[in-house]
């Protein structure tokens, strides 16, 4: 909704979703893979998803939006990368696996403020604050169909903190023009991002109990030991490498999304995944596109050492 249309007042968004997801999860149920085959595969609900206001500020180079939104809609965003339907190449598997119910990404949302700046037309600087588990449970038992969850209105505050900010640096971007127009010059379009979460909530050791035992050790008393905090970093490359001269509209760009974090109190310490797409395959089809996609999760030396142990 836009707020000026509406009523008159200036710069407002309003915006409000709701998901409906049936069906089987074929990772989960055949595969049983670490990276999921569907991005898309979720608990079967009817759950609010997004629920929140936007107000821009300063002719539009300012922003801050205020409710209840899935991280994943403006943070680690790949484009080229949003081409595939596998799980990793949305949202991505460190997140998935080392933060409580996987992040407040979709198909779970939190409450959260967020505040995006443009000082200009090449950077833009994004910065929010999340609840960071949505579902409200332990880390491992946070079901997204945990109570009021199950509909997306739980509003879980009693967990943890999730701070994440990001830069992005776009050149030889087309401006004024529609979405994957040549830019004015010729050059070479790509978007670069840098960015950061720290989650302030306590997270389980991958190995060790309390007493400094390993978890698979028989005198155990089977509580992991708890680390306060939890952090990663994380790069983001979109780049163009070739397009066709005149009014061809072929082009070839090739993505690049690694992240790192603790091995500690992480199942996932390292993730990336990348690959190569190109535009206009096919003559007369202008709009169609085709790709080639890898993703690669390293699990944790602490969590592989307690592997060992149960052997």
């Amino acid at each position: 909704l836009d707020t000026q249309k509406a009523w008159g007042w200036e710069g407002g968004t309003f915006n409000a979703s709701v998901l409906g997801i049936y069906g089987p999860n074929f990772s989960a149920g055949y595969v049983q893979s670490l990276q999921g085959v569907s991005g898309i595969a979720a608990a079967n609900s009817v759950r609010l998803w997004e629920l929140w206001y936007q107000q821009a500020f300063l002719g539009g180079r300012m922003d801050v939006r205020i409710g209840q939104q899935s991280l994943d809609q403006e943070f680690i965003v790949s484009t080229q990368s949003n081409l595939f339907l596998n799980m990793v190449m949305g949202w991505p598997m460190l997140p998935t696996a080392d933060l409580y119910a996987g992040g407040p990404a979709y198909p779970v949302s939190s409450l959260w403020v967020r505040l995006r700046g443009k000082p200009t037309d090449a950077i833009t600087l994004l910065g929010g604050v999340f609840d960071d588990n949505p579902p409200g449970g332990p880390f491992n038992n946070d079901s997204q169909l945990r109570g009021a969850e199950r509909t997306g209105t739980l509003f879980n505050l009693n967990t943890g903190a999730l701070f994440i900010g990001e830069v992005q640096y776009a050149i030889n971007q087309a401006v004024g023009s529609d979405a994957g127009t040549k830019p004015a010059g010729g050059g070479l379009p790509g978007t670069y991002k840098l960015g950061f979460w720290f989650d302030t909530a306590k997270f389980p050791d991958q190995r060790f109990d309390t007493m400094g035992l390993s978890l698979a050790d028989p005198a155990s008393n089977g509580i992991a030991r708890m680390h306060w905090h939890n952090f990663s970093l994380y790069a983001v490359a979109d780049q163009t490498v070739w397009q066709a001269g005149g009014d061809d509209a072929r082009t070839i760009g090739v993505f690049l999304r690694p992240m790192v974090a603790p091995g500690n109190r992480n199942l996932v310490d390292f993730s990336v995944n990348g690959g190569m797409t190109m535009k206009a395959p096919l003559p007369g089809r202008d709009n169609d596109t085709a790709g080639i996609g890898f993703g690669v999760a390293s699990v944790s030396g602490r969590a592989a050492a307690l592997a060992r142990d149960e052997i």
